[in-house]
């Protein structure tokens, strides 16, 4: 008799400040990753359904991702955000996490949105709450990304 194990369950959200510019751009590149999880490794994505700039919706956020049993959280940063969202979600959460950085500079627009920079403070949040965290870089069309999500949802 076989045996059918369920896909890996991964959350999604994406982080981000309420008076950005680039937030369109940031929103279009997460929708694209979410699409790529889903078509192309199989994943089943529990994604939250809004930007989160405020520590109430990263509180929603945990929560969601806790009561659907998520294997592992992504947090996408397409663009700066705050480092108490982060600290929000992975305080409550006891699973394998991914942060996910942009390089703008690389984007066809050449636009300055603060990923990266979100991506180093939430990587030292990490370091302070001892823990650990998987490093995604660009956007998933780059056969190096497309390699770092697959190991990321390989091993979640």
């Amino acid at each position: 008799m076989p045996l059918n194990f369920r896909r890996p369950r991964i959350g999604f959200v994406s982080l981000t400040l309420s008076f950005l510019k680039g937030r369109e751009k940031a929103t279009k590149i997460g929708k694209e990753i979410v699409s790529y999880l889903k078509d192309k490794l199989g994943v089943e994505v529990v994604e939250f359904p809004e930007l989160v700039a405020q520590r109430s919706q990263a509180k929603k956020t945990w929560m969601m991702f806790k009561a659907e049993n998520v294997d592992g959280v992504i947090l996408f940063n397409g663009t700066f955000n705050t480092g108490e969202l982060v600290a929000e979600i992975i305080r409550n959460l006891d699973c394998p996490f991914a942060l996910w950085g942009l390089g703008e500079l690389s984007l066809e627009t050449k636009d300055f949105t603060g990923s990266m920079v979100a991506v180093m403070a939430a990587s030292a949040i990490f370091r302070n709450f001892d823990k650990n965290f998987t490093f995604v870089y660009g956007v998933i069309d780059q056969e190096k990304t497309k390699k770092e999500a697959g190991g990321f949802c390989k091993h979640s």
